[in-house]
């Protein structure tokens, strides 16, 4: 996600603000402290050294807007600070996050119907049809509702049936 909004913003200033005691700090403040240092456009501008640790934040500064991420929410869940930062963000940056996780959420269900194909295709007393089920709604994932939602009709003459195979 992060390396496809590098693609249209220049960069995004991150100003740290931190407990002097690192057993006090949350482990998604070191988590970006961590992806400061992977990805170039994320740069840390500022860190400040605090003695209390509510007071512990990050700000994040794209084009003079500030987007705070304040000690309550560092405790949340990963998901919880992504939905924050989605909800608060500018469109452009908003719009791509959830472009990249609706992609990344098609390849998990792609790579977990390829796992279940594997399985099914090593066991003795799999037939050939329950394997191309599988098949074909692993392929189709991302395909309104997918193969296995399917409604299959035969052409009798001029009529279209409900084919009941």
């Amino acid at each position: 996600m992060i390396e496809n909004i590098s693609k249209f913003i220049e960069s995004i200033d991150v100003d740290i603000y931190i407990c002097e005691n690192p057993d006090f700090v949350p482990e998604n403040l070191f988590k970006i402290i961590r992806i400061s240092g992977i990805f170039n456009f994320f740069r840390i501008r500022k860190i400040t050294i605090l003695k209390g640790v509510k007071r512990q934040r990050v700000e994040l500064v794209y084009k003079e807007k500030i987007l705070k991420l304040n000690y309550e929410l560092l405790l949340k869940s990963e998901s919880e600070i992504m939905y924050h930062i989605i909800s608060k963000a500018s469109p452009l940056i908003s719009l791509e996050m959830v472009s990249t996780l609706l992609k990344g959420s098609g390849l998990s269900y792609v790579m977990l119907n390829s796992r279940e194909f594997l399985e099914e295709a090593a066991k003795k007393e799999t037939n050939i049809d329950k394997l191309i089920f599988i098949y074909l709604t692993a392929i189709t994932v991302n395909m309104g509702g997918a193969f296995n939602r399917a409604i299959l009709f035969q052409k009798k003459e001029k009529i279209m049936k409900f084919s009941e195979h």
